[in-house]
Order: structure tokens, then sequence, then C-alpha cells
């Protein structure tokens, strides 16, 4: 069997409206040597017949049905099915530019990198869309590419518009039970990573369903929890190997704490228990709060934000969760100066 270089990994889960705009930008790519690991995860709609019309005319694709288990146990699963030197993942009802395996393959192996990543569109579904070339191209190592995140919010977590070797997956796997799955997975691939490439060019469109706001479903609530749980499991990642990351790490579940709050009392966010989360918040609040007890400024602004959140939790996001939350960001996430030496433009 010929080596593969890439293996583009595709789940789908009852997607026949929209399966078939991403399968044909996935095999009309200019790159040559990869597979698809197509991986229908239990759909109940007309999306096996459509992943075996593809599969059928296309032998890069290699297709897989099993039973359903979520997106995370379909891509653990999709991986040990692949053959590729290098790994990347589209959602199903996303696109990809012609370009989008070629220029990341390029760019890890000009730099012999670990991973590469690159900007994302966030648009509604054009099977035209525009792609855009950067030459603005950095160099992280995990540290550094951490405290840039913090700083910039960027690169984005979401696990597509990557390219990753091997063997970061050989020693971590997606986990199961959760809405936001590849946000738990950025710090464990990041801390793998030796180097890192970060290029903004926009080579695959997240496409936007302005008709399905998860804040508005069933999935809401575990949308929300997992918001939570995320910033917890990178504090608890961090802990030991970085206290400034650590830091920022606990402001920023902090401040998705206060926000989340403010969501839930406020009635924005569908839950079927509202008094239990408001309580599970709170009780991560009482966790997170002694770690920052010498903090003079954070504890008075905590204690305003409390005591307007007893007498008028209507008002708490406008009047305290705002300015609390630029106080959490105001110059927390800049590095130590050593730190840059880790980071070049190319």
């Amino acid at each position: 069997m010929q080596s593969v270089e890439i293996s583009l990994i595709i789940s789908v889960y009852n997607g026949e409206s929209y399966l078939e705009s991403c399968l044909k930008s996935a095999i009309n790519q200019d790159f040559d040597n990869y597979e698809i690991i197509l991986i229908n995860d239990g759909s109940t709609d007309n999306t096996e017949q459509i992943c075996k019309k593809f599969a059928d005319c296309c032998d890069k694709i290699c297709y897989y049905s099993i039973e359903n288990g979520g997106i995370s146990h379909a891509r653990n699963f999709a991986f040990t099915k692949s053959h590729g030197k290098y790994i990347s993942f589209s959602d199903a009802d996303d696109l990809l530019a012609p370009q989008y395996l070629s220029f990341m393959y390029n760019l890890i192996s000009k730099y012999e990198a670990d991973i590469v990543m690159t900007d994302t569109y966030r648009g509604e579904r054009d099977d035209n869309f525009p792609p855009y070339i950067s030459h603005d191209t950095e160099i992280f190592n995990w540290k550094s590419l951490i405290y840039h995140k913090f700083r910039t919010h960027y690169p984005q977590h979401q696990i597509y518009g990557k390219l990753f070797k091997r063997c970061i997956f050989e020693q971590i796997k997606f986990p199961e039970n959760h809405v936001i799955e590849d946000y738990y997975v950025y710090p464990d691939y990041c801390y793998l990573a030796n180097k890192i490439v970060y290029n903004r060019s926009k080579l695959y469109l997240y496409c936007v369903d302005s008709n399905n706001s998860i804040m508005r479903s069933e999935k809401a609530e575990s949308f929300l929890r997992d918001q939570l749980m995320a910033p917890c499991h990178w504090f608890m990642f961090f802990k030991d190997k970085d206290i400034g990351i650590r830091n920022s790490c606990t402001k920023t579940y902090l401040e998705k704490l206060f926000s989340s709050y403010g969501l839930v009392e406020n009635g924005l966010i569908k839950c079927d228990d509202k008094a239990a989360l408001l309580a599970y918040i709170k009780k991560e609040l009482d966790w997170v709060y002694p770690v920052f007890s010498k903090d003079v400024k954070f504890i008075i602004q905590v204690s305003k934000a409390n005591l307007y959140l007893k007498l008028k939790p209507k008002y708490f996001v406008l009047k305290h969760c705002l300015p609390l939350t630029k106080y959490l960001y105001k110059d927390f996430y800049k590095p130590p100066r050593e730190y840059y030496n880790g980071v070049s433009n190319k």
C-alpha cells in the first residue's frame, strides 16, 4: 500500500442537507496524496446513501458506519482507521478551499513543525467562498503560543483549520460526552508540540446556521457546562507547568463563571433546572476565590459584583460583569519577557 501523507477526518450525523457540498470540497483538493476517513455516526436520515455514493465514485474515501456515539467517539474511531503521516479534521457542514491541504502541508514540511494552525472564515454557506492566502507566519513553542492565545484569542481552539503530526493524536483522545470537545484537547496537543506554525490564511469556511442557535437548543445547558468545565481543565492541566498560564486560566474561568451566572439568571439560556445550575456556578466561584485572596483589587471588584448580584440580579451582567471582565483581562496575559524569544516572524 502506498504511504499516505494526510488523513482528512470527517464525521457526520444526520447531515443529508449539507454533506454533499462538504464532500465535494474535500475531494476537489489540489493536493494528491491524501485519504478521507468518512464516519457516519449512526445517522437516521439519508446520510448513509450520500456517503456510499461518494465512496463508490472516489477511491480516496474510506467509509465507515458506526453506532451513534457522538463526535468525539467518531473522531477517535476514525483516527484508528487512518494511515496518514499527518491528520486534519473537518466538520461535515463546512467547506474547504482547494488549497486547504496543500497549503498546510507545505508549511508543516518547510518549518518541520508538529502542528500548523490557520484562521478560518465564519459565515453563511457559499460553495465559492474566496480563499485568503497570508504570508504572515509565526513560529511558537507551546508556552509562547498559549500566552499569545490569552492575549489575542488566536489561534482559534477549534480543531478544524489545522494539520497535526500523527504522533500528536497517538497520545491524546477527544473526550466523549462533551459539546465543545476540541476546546478540551487544545492545551494537550499544544503541550506535546515542539514547534507550532501559525499562519493567518483562511482556507476553511465554518458555515453558520442562523436558525439553529445552540443557546436556544436542547444542548444549551450542556454547552454552558462545557464552557465552564473546559477552562477548569486548562487550569488543572497547566497548574504545575507554568504559574503565569495557570493564573491566566483561572481568571478566564472566573470570567466565564460570572458571565454564565448572568445568562442563566436572566433566562437567556434554556436549562432544565435553573436553581441547580446557579448553585453549581456559585460553588465553583467559592472554589476559585481563594486563588486570588491576596489580590485586593480583585476582591473589591468581586465583592461589589456579589452584592449587586444579590440585590438586583437582572442587571448583574451590564453593571458588574463587564467591569469585572475588563479587570480580569487587563494586562494580565502579558508573558514573561523570555517567552517572546520563542516567537519569530517568517
